[in-house]
C-alpha cells in the first residue's frame, strides 16, 4: 500500500491514521469515521500487536461477537495506551482514554498514533507505511586525532 499524501490539517491526519490502523489490523471499516472506527479499542490493540506481538493480551485484541459495553471499551483503550508505553512511545505523546472515548481530544489520539508509527520506524519494525514524522537515523562519525587537531 502506498503511503498517503503528507497530511497538513487534522482531518487529513485522522484519515491517514485510520488508513494506517486499518492496514495494520487487517480489519475492514468505513474510512472517514475516526471515532466510531477506533472507539472500542479493538482495532488499536490488534494494530499494536502487529507491530510487536504480545504487547496487548489476546483477549483485548480480538473481535467480539457481542457489542462491548463502555467499561470494556475503556479497558481496551487503556491496554493500548499501556502497550504504547511499553513499546517506547513518549509518555507526553500519549492520549488519555477519555480523549478517544468521549471525543474530547481527538488531536491527541492522532499524535499518539503518529508517534507510535514513528517509534516503530525508528526500531525498524515493519509497517504498511509511516504516518507522522520519522526520527532521524544515527549519523556517527569517527575522526582521527590529526583531523581533530587540524579543526582547532
Amino acid at each position: 500500500m502506498a503511503a498517503p499524501k503528507k497530511a497538513q490539517d487534522l482531518n487529513d491526519r485522522m484519515l491517514n491514521c485510520e488508513k494506517w490502523v486499518k492496514a495494520l489490523s487487517g480489519l475492514s471499516f468505513n474510512e472517514g469515521n475516526f471515532h466510531t472506527n477506533l472507539e472500542s479499542g479493538v482495532a488499536l490493540c490488534i494494530a499494536l500487536n502487529k507491530l510487536k506481538p504480545g504487547l496487548v493480551a489476546d483477549k483485548y485484541a480480538k473481535i467480539q461477537a457481542k457489542k462491548l459495553n463502555p467499561f470494556q471499551k475503556r479497558e481496551r483503550i487503556t491496554q493500548f495506551i499501556n502497550g504504547c508505553k511499553t513499546f517506547g512511545v513518549n509518555h507526553s505523546d500519549l492520549f488519555m482514554p477519555d480523549d478517544l472515548f468521549n471525543q474530547s481530544n481527538l488531536k491527541q489520539v492522532v499524535i499518539t498514533l503518529e508517534n507510535l508509527s514513528s517509534t516503530a520506524s525508528k526500531k525498524n519494525v515493519e509497517q504498511p507505511f509511516v504516518i507522522g514524522m520519522s526520527y532521524a537515523k544515527s549519523n556517527k562519525r569517527e575522526f582521527t586525532k590529526e583531523q581533530i587537531l587540524k579543526a582547532k
